[in-house]
């Protein structure tokens, strides 16, 4: 089967521990710094680019052995070999020949005893260019996957435009061809813009934009999402894709304002009219308990009363904050006491007990990689925390105050996982894999649920039905079933993310969104999608 190497990478737990392969030939998941044997190289398995392999430093290959042990002691790839790679949001899972899922457990193990995706099973995958020089030195990051074909509107009205010559400026008036860029995803999170001649939007080191025919890390993009509607791209470096008046293209500039947001769009698109805040109830889908270190070396602090500061010098109940995912794609992040952090208007932060839009964050990952996160408020301002321990959402740059390192984490609804007792690999001779390898059958086969057929009610509004047809037949991400249809309007999809206008009940159109996954169906519960 046809092999390809895609990059070298690490892959880090939900514990903020690596995965290392060890010289006797077993895996542990239980470091907490990547050095040579954390490090492995991801290579594409077929003509699938989610179906991978990772070999380790060893040169050995990573196996999801029988009863649901981890090992990376194999010489070749086999069905034990390989794995599908799942991205969601920032995080990546990877599902085993055996149908179960790669877990990394609180006590420092690997194994694949999972049936479903939590938060043991969700990992963070870096792309490193060679060994001890992930962020000085170019490397390839991977195969970008699909894509949405779009126009890139600027504040000016303009079209962002790519040249066959490289150029690429924000003059055009049109929106043909040299207009059109597609919105690759990949495997770590980021996006790529590739143009319709191949080449890719490449944010330079020194503040310029031009396009490239390789996609490499300078090339992939932080895609934000701003809550007028519009959306940001963040180079490697950690700047802004921006356009000036004059159509000039830069990647320098590092405030989060009208000349960094785009407008994604297809073709005509009504003005977005936000309507008044409606409260909803995120999913209680677990979290990541975990502690905010500040750049101050304190942790910020959640008091009963609802104030919030970052004055603490303990990791105890009151500086512990659970980071829940809502459906749109942003976080919430929830104390110890059953309250909300909440961004205000005026840029203060508080702590309440409803959860609305205010209450919601976009979590970003530092580029400095240091592994420090950053959150973005509803009204486009980062979480700050000064000297004296101040605690603020009223900063357009995301500087050291704005960045938190989240330590001491731990899964919030999931219990300790108690490992039967497991002997040592003890190799009596270099292992040679046997021809007659039996295929994995458990006592209870695996049997996944049947394949969920596409909502089709008797009569679709706005011609959702059609419209889907035609983006499956064109390989885009189709339109979730369910009855959120039957008060949407505007709907469109953008990569994997629907967007439209949901009825609040009250007569009111909301400018909604969430992330789409196949066989996913939503209903609309105020203004906002909930699973169905």
């Amino acid at each position: 089967m046809a092999q390809k190497e895609l990059g070298r990478v690490t892959i880090r737990s939900a514990h903020g521990t690596y995965i290392s392969a060890q010289q006797d030939g077993s895996v542990r998941c239980d470091r907490r710094e990547a050095k040579e044997w954390e490090e492995f190289t991801l290579i594409q398995v077929g003509h699938h680019h989610d179906k991978v392999a990772l070999r380790s430093a060893h040169n050995t290959y990573l196996c999801a052995d029988n009863g649901d042990t981890m090992v990376c002691n194999r010489q070749q790839v086999g069905a034990w070999e390989t794995f599908k790679m799942h991205t969601s949001g920032y995080h990546v899972h990877f599902k085993t020949g055996h149908g179960s899922y790669m877990s990394g457990r609180q006590d420092g193990s690997l194994n694949h005893e999972a049936r479903r995706v939590q938060d043991w099973e969700k990992f963070t995958l870096t792309y490193i260019a060679n060994h001890g020089h992930q962020q000085q030195t170019r490397g390839p990051i991977g195969q970008p996957m699909g894509g949405q074909q779009s126009f890139f509107q600027t504040h000016h009205g303009k079209y962002i435009r790519i040249h066959p010559d490289m150029r690429v400026d924000g003059e055009s008036g049109n929106m043909q061809e040299w207009e059109r860029i597609t919105i690759q995803q990949m495997p770590n999170g980021r996006v790529a813009l590739r143009s319709h001649h191949g080449t890719y939007v490449s944010g330079r080191d020194n503040g310029s934009v031009t396009a490239v025919t390789q996609c490499q890390e300078w090339e992939t993009w932080q895609q934000m999402f701003s809550p007028d509607g519009r959306h940001g791209f963040m180079s490697f470096h950690g700047k802004y894709l921006s356009v000036d008046q004059g159509g000039g293209v830069t990647a320098s500039k590092t405030q989060f304002m009208d000349w960094e947001k785009f407008r994604i769009t297809g073709g005509s698109q009504p003005a977005y009219q936000p309507a008044a805040q409606q409260p909803y109830i995120p999913q209680q889908q677990g979290g990541q308990q975990s502690f905010f270190q500040t750049a101050h070396g304190k942790f910020i602090r959640v008091h009963p009363d609802n104030r919030v500061d970052g004055e603490s010098g303990n990791m105890q109940e009151w500086e512990r904050i659970t980071i829940q995912q809502m459906p749109n794609g942003r976080v919430t992040l929830r104390s110890h006491h059953g309250s909300y952090l909440s961004g205000r208007d005026n840029g203060s932060v508080t702590a309440v007990t409803q959860c609305a839009e205010w209450e919601t964050w976009q979590q970003i990952f530092s580029p400095d990689n240091s592994g420090r996160h950053g959150f973005m408020s509803f009204h486009g301002k980062y979480l700050s925390v000064d000297q004296s321990g101040s605690v603020t959402a009223n900063k357009t740059q995301f500087m050291d105050w704005e960045k938190f390192r989240i330590t001491g984490s731990q899964p919030a609804a999931q219990q300790p996982y108690a490992p039967a007792a497991q002997q040592p690999y003890m190799p009596q001779q270099p292992y040679a894999p046997a021809p007659q390898q039996q295929p994995y059958m458990p006592q209870q086969p695996y049997a996944p649920a049947p394949q969920q057929q596409p909502y089709a009610p008797q009569q679709q509004p706005y011609g959702v039905n059609q419209m889907t047809n035609q983006m499956g037949q064109m390989g885009m991400t189709p339109m979730p079933g369910g009855s959120w249809m039957q008060s949407a309007r505007n709907q469109r999809m953008q990569g994997n993310v629907l967007m439209c206008e949901l009825n609040n009940g009250r007569g009111q159109f909301m400018q909604a969104s969430v992330i789409v996954y196949p066989g996913q169906r939503f209903k609309n519960v105020y203004g906002q999608f909930q699973p169905e």
